[in-house]
């Protein structure tokens, strides 16, 4: 039986990976006698489409400088983060009760706000800043914190500016998101059609491929699940202060 493939937990990355150790594994084989040869054909055209889409959306100069301006922003919202929660151990009432009230609106928003997707972050820091101006603004002056908050808009802003030019610059080529939902398709209804066959007609071929397949499989599943596992307890929020 063909190990069962979680495609949400896998990266473009490891999905172009394995799609493309998988190819080699058929090329091994006859797929016009088993037959698969239609069900790989699919799979090549859908891999090559997500391949040049794959590879236009890394190599464009937005991929990087989006990097670093993401990482700016991170680096400002740790700042603000960390200099609020440093103030929460003052002995100091005057000093303590606004940081707490403060680090309470962080951490509803999330303590690793910074480490989400770039759309997932936008929203949130664009949330947390305007409930922190309108709604803790004497509590950010008491902590003497509004240079940290406005470098944390400044780069939040900065960033909204340079993915919107980089969607302005975009071509009307295919995007990952309309390749890759194909390429998975394409892959499920191959394994799916090679595992009907071997139930019907179990032969060496496929006593080859499959443990190949699943080998494959299980090794993708694993790096992916242990990323995963890494975003998750990265994002776990730190016990609530009283």
């Amino acid at each position: 039986m063909i190990e069962s493939i979680n495609f949400s937990l896998l990266s473009n990355e490891l999905l172009f990976t394995l799609v493309q150790r998988c190819q080699s594994f058929y090329q091994e084989v006859d797929t016009e006698q088993l037959p698969l040869k239609l069900f790989c054909d699919k799979v090549d055209t859908h891999f090559q489409a997500f391949g040049k889409t794959f590879e236009r959306e890394n190599s464009s100069p937005y991929t990087a400088l989006k990097a670093q301006k993401d990482s700016e922003r991170d680096e400002a919202f740790i700042g603000l983060r960390n200099y609020v929660e440093a103030f929460t151990h003052r002995q100091n009432e005057n000093c303590r009760q606004p940081a707490t009230d403060v680090l309470r609106v962080i951490k509803r928003y999330g303590w690793s706000a910074w480490n989400v997707g770039y759309q997932k972050e936008t929203a949130i820091l664009n949330n947390l800043i305007e409930e922190l101006q309108t709604k803790y603004g004497v509590q950010i002056e008491a902590l003497q914190a509004t240079q940290w908050l406005e470098e944390l808009k400044t780069a939040q802003q900065t960033f909204e500016a340079i993915k919107k030019e980089s969607v302005s610059q975009a071509t009307d080529l295919p995007t990952l998101t309309e390749t890759r939902p194909k390429l998975e398709e394409a892959m499920r209804s191959l394994l799916s059609m090679t595992e009907l066959l071997n139930q019907a007609d179990a032969n060496e071929t496929f006593e080859q491929l499959i443990p190949h397949l699943n080998a494959l499989i299980s090794q993708t599943m694993a790096t992916a699940k242990a990323s995963a596992t890494r975003r998750k307890n990265q994002e776990i929020e730190t016990p609530e202060q009283n």
